[in-house]
């Protein structure tokens, strides 16, 4: 049996073979690719199920350090002590504080920022 094929056909050939074999060696590539992307996917959800079910067992009310409610106190107690209420609208204009009171108020409730920074609240 003899076979004749014109030399451009031999090169179709062998040029649609060679394309053929990198082709495979892509689609092979990327099914690797592929499976580790699917083994990290599935790695992260597990992850993401985990932190989920973290955070749905956290107490919902945050306890606060003894300091922090200590300088809550002090602040309550300085406003209350130096709020008062006016009696109208008129002598609104006319009410001033104190520059020593509004000193002490401004301490207390920068001491009380401060510590509710120092927690994460603020």
């Amino acid at each position: 049996m003899k076979v004749t094929i014109e030399l451009d056909k031999l090169a179709e050939l062998h040029t649609a073979a060679k394309l053929s074999e990198s082709r495979q060696a892509e689609l092979e590539r990327v099914k690797r690719e592929n499976a580790n992307f699917a083994v990290e996917c599935e790695r992260l959800a597990k992850e993401n199920n985990n932190l989920r079910c973290e955070l749905s067992t956290r107490p919902t009310t945050r306890k606060l350090q003894p300091v922090t409610k200590t300088a809550i106190c002090n602040a309550n107690d300085v406003l209350f002590a130096f709020c008062r209420v006016i009696t109208s609208e008129e002598n609104l204009p006319n009410e001033t504080v104190p520059a020593d009171q509004f000193h002490t108020v401004y301490k207390t409730l920068r001491d009380l920022v401060s510590r509710l920074e120092q927690e994460g609240l603020a």
